[in-house]
């Protein structure tokens, strides 16, 4: 039977603005990743963008084709799936890059991975010896900092780490540099290009950053803030040392800030002034 709603099993999906109905217990997922697959296949032989939101992961956790479990038991699920739903996002990813691989294109196109938001609340990670609480629907770091992972063959180098600030506004002139494209004259880009970076470059890495956060459900209310690696000012006026105080427990008070503090903190209050 199919579940209203679903996003996984027996999923309700409307493409190319009709409802489609997939085969018995087909698995969401690996019908938008095959659409995705067969996209790419349809246009070998021109330039493609694809923007790829996966369905992946995302509460309700649910078993996955993968899981040790009976295939199609939709209305089993729990904590104890999430690690599954990660790893089969893994799989599906690679899928993505087989197929890259067998069209002859893995080298000419480039691979953005990122999150939208931190991970559920519910769920707990290990990050090397740190255990790391998920702080989605939250302003905080474990709700807004989330992996970034960028990947094309012979042009960007294998175990390249790279620390700059990015933000999602940056995506665009990245793309736009990465394909040697130009923008048109009236564009206004707030983004900043880090293709320089991915090639192992030093490029312009932005001072800061700034966003807008409306989780729109739950206790915590719409807020924004500028911050850079080490400090952050809401526009309420909190503002904190994140290297002592990761988790934002306890906002600075004016009275005692040094003069590097004090600067940042004019700097941050006047961008956040200019985007009111």
């Amino acid at each position: 039977m199919r579940h209203l709603g679903s996003r996984y099993w027996n999923p309700l999906i409307r493409r190319n603005g009709e409802l489609f109905e997939g085969p018995e217990d087909a698995y969401g997922p690996d019908l938008c990743c095959e659409y995705l697959n067969d996209f790419v296949r349809r246009n070998t032989h021109n330039p493609f963008f694809a923007y790829y939101p996966m369905i992946l992961t995302h509460d309700p956790f649910t078993p996955t084709p993968d899981s040790e479990i009976e295939v199609g038991q939709s209305e089993v699920r729990g904590r104890r799936f999430f690690g599954d739903m990660v790893g089969y996002m893994d799989t599906l990813i690679g899928r993505i890059v087989r197929n890259l691989e067998i069209l002859g294109l893995r080298g000419n196109t480039l691979l953005i991975f990122t999150s939208d938001n931190g991970t559920h609340r519910n769920i707990t990670s290990q990050m090397g010896e740190r255990s790391i609480t998920g702080g989605k629907g939250r302003p905080i770091s474990t709700g807004t900092h989330v992996p970034l992972i960028a990947s094309q063959p012979g042009v960007i180098p294998r175990d390249l780490i790279c620390e700059d600030l990015i933000d999602f506004t940056d995506f665009l002139p990245t793309i736009i540099d990465a394909t040697g494209s130009e923008g048109e004259p009236d564009d206004f880009l707030d983004g900043m290009s880090f293709f320089p970076q991915l090639r192992g470059r030093k490029g312009d890495p932005r001072e800061w950053i700034f966003c807008h956060y409306d989780p729109r459900w739950g206790q915590w209310q719409p807020s924004r803030f500028v911050r850079n690696k080490r400090w952050k000012l809401y526009d309420d006026g909190r503002f904190y040392d994140l290297h002592g105080d990761p988790m934002e427990d306890t906002p600075l008070e004016s009275s005692g800030l040094g003069l590097e503090a004090l600067r940042i903190h004019d700097q941050f209050q006047a961008v956040l002034d200019r985007m009111r």
